[in-house]
């Protein structure tokens, strides 16, 4: 039996060749900004309705750092696990 694998972040370099390597042996689930906004909780709540079998996680999204506020790049991307946690 395959393994189910979300991946957060899988239209980046990182999360497109994970989600290519692992989708040899298990059953990958792609996700970008596009399908769920990470920063809202109610929309992660109802993205999660569709995953009813044991899921396993892979986090590659990131709010990317600017040369002006690393700190606040640091912080949205704080936020956006912090919804994750509460919404499962």
């Amino acid at each position: 039996m395959k393994n189910n694998i979300l991946i957060l972040g899988s239209s980046g370099f990182i999360g497109k060749n994970l989600s290519d390597y692992l989708s040899i042996n298990n059953h990958v689930i792609d996700h970008n900004s596009k399908i769920c906004n990470l920063f809202n909780v109610n929309d992660i709540k109802r993205y999660s309705l569709q995953f009813t079998n044991k899921l396993s996680l892979v986090i590659c999204s990131s709010i990317t750092r600017s040369n002006i506020n690393n700190f606040d790049s640091m912080k949205k991307n704080v936020k956006m696990i912090k919804n994750l946690i509460n919404s499962f």
